[in-house]
């Protein structure tokens, strides 16, 4: 059954704008106030990895499956694909490493086509993608004390403000878009007629904010993987069926689709975070058709330590050792937040003066080197804390101390840091291009 922390309500227009005085009150009749679930996710796919790891999968970070392995008579149209030859990125050879399989799934999202061309010349495309931009602001600025549904004047398109009071020291997430797609996922970017949609719709619902673009703090892109016509009248090729009908026709939706793709491997795409869990295990149904020797661990929490009964305890064991665990610890790492303080207690020494919102940031950064496959600072800055996407100064006032760590951590020579350094101010200016 689902269930929600309260129930729906409703409210007058006068007792709807005591909670949001600086809405637009002219034509508002009234409004209505739901529960609804937030998430992370980068944070979603690096704990869902962490976890397969747990149980024995071998995860490759920075490895690019660059061309199919085919078996059988020699041709493409007749053989099978029993693996790929990968690229280790991080390796300074060229050599490419055979990676073989007796199944072979593929989830690439966004790049499903890019893949599917890979596998042979005759793909037909299975996406029709969407792109969507977010931009996010300081708490401060827009002071709401829960997301509020908006709709554009112009198409009538849904956009949310959401309050993150979570991320950093507070921000606010607005968004989002819906427009076209480069043929590169990898090339989607922020765009100022982008940016000026949402800053329109703001400007509609709060005047009297007096927003302007020098109040955002970051912006960000993303893709939609959405299905087409394809959902359910593929070929082994990934293309349509002589018999698509006008109903596989309207479903560009957020549906997935499981199939057989050339060579007889399986590919998924589409979907949405929400049915994630589902698809996991529709897929592994799928690939197995049922028949596998062990139960399913899709009910399980994907994270073990993330449960309010792992948090109570290490909470207790905390108290014990007389540590003060800030909750913002607590609640990005769970249980595993103990584990961030014994390395803050044992290289205090290192620790700078961290940015609101993020205490123990060295700390942060070394566990998650060791435990949550931080390669490089990017992902600590974009994908694992929310340093570039929740500060002004997108944490480049630390960006040098936290290097020298990352060196250190990861066991590499002083003479790595001016490098890394480079590919993230690099990384930060690319995401940052739609402000000039």
């Amino acid at each position: 059954m689902f269930r929600t922390p309260g129930f729906h309500r409703r409210f007058s227009k006068e007792n709807f704008l005591k909670q949001i005085p600086f809405l637009k009150g002219e034509g508002l009749l009234g409004g209505f106030r739901y529960d609804d679930a937030s998430m992370w996710d980068d944070l979603l796919a690096v704990e869902t990895l962490r976890s397969a790891r747990g149980l024995g999968a071998a995860i490759a970070n920075y490895t690019e499956a660059v061309r199919p392995i085919w078996e059988g008579d020699g041709t493409q149209e007749a053989g099978t694909i029993v693996g790929f030859q990968v690229k280790d990125h991080e390796s300074s050879s060229d050599d490419l490493i055979d990676l073989r399989a007796k199944k072979i799934i593929i989830c690439a999202g966004p790049w499903t086509d890019q893949i599917g061309i890979r596998l042979s010349p005759h793909w037909h495309r299975w996406l029709n993608p969407s792109k969507g931009i977010h931009l996010i602001f300081d708490l401060k600025k827009i002071p709401i004390p829960g997301a509020m549904v908006m709709s554009h004047p112009e198409d009538g398109r849904i956009s949310f403000v959401i309050p993150r009071p979570d991320l950093g020291a507070g921000v606010v997430i607005v968004g989002t878009t819906d427009g076209p797609t480069p043929e590169d996922p990898e090339k989607a970017t922020v765009e100022a007629s982008d940016v000026s949609y949402l800053m329109d719709l703001l400007k509609r619902y709060f005047p009297t904010l007096n927003l302007t673009t020098q109040d955002i703090i970051s912006a960000y892109v993303g893709v939609r993987p959405l299905m087409g016509a394809q959902s359910s009248t593929l070929g082994s090729e990934g293309q349509l069926s002589a018999k698509a009908t006008a109903e596989a026709l309207q479903k560009v939706s957020r549906e997935h689709y499981i199939g057989h793709g050339p060579g007889g491997v399986i590919l998924v795409a589409g979907g949405k975070y929400t049915t994630h869990r589902l698809m996991a295990r529709e897929i592994v149904d799928f690939a197995f058709h049922r028949d596998s020797i062990r139960p399913s661990l899709t009910d399980s929490p994907v994270n073990p330590e993330a449960t309010l009964e792992a948090v109570q305890a290490s909470r207790v064991v905390a108290e014990a050792k007389g540590w003060k665990i800030p909750e913002a610890l607590w609640n990005r790492y769970g249980a595993e937040a103990v584990q961030v303080m014994e390395i803050h207690q044992n290289v205090a020494k290192d620790s700078l003066g961290d940015p609101e919102g993020f205490p123990f940031l060295t700390a942060q950064l070394r566990y998650l080197i060791r435990t949550g496959m931080v390669v490089h600072l990017d992902d600590f800055f974009f994908r694992r804390v929310p340093l570039y996407a929740a500060r002004a100064d997108h944490g480049l006032p630390w960006l040098e101390p936290l290097a020298k760590i990352w060196a250190e951590e990861r066991g590499l020579p002083s003479s790595a840091v001016p490098d890394e350094l480079s590919r993230l101010t690099e990384e930060i200016k690319k995401r940052s291009e739609w402000q000039s």
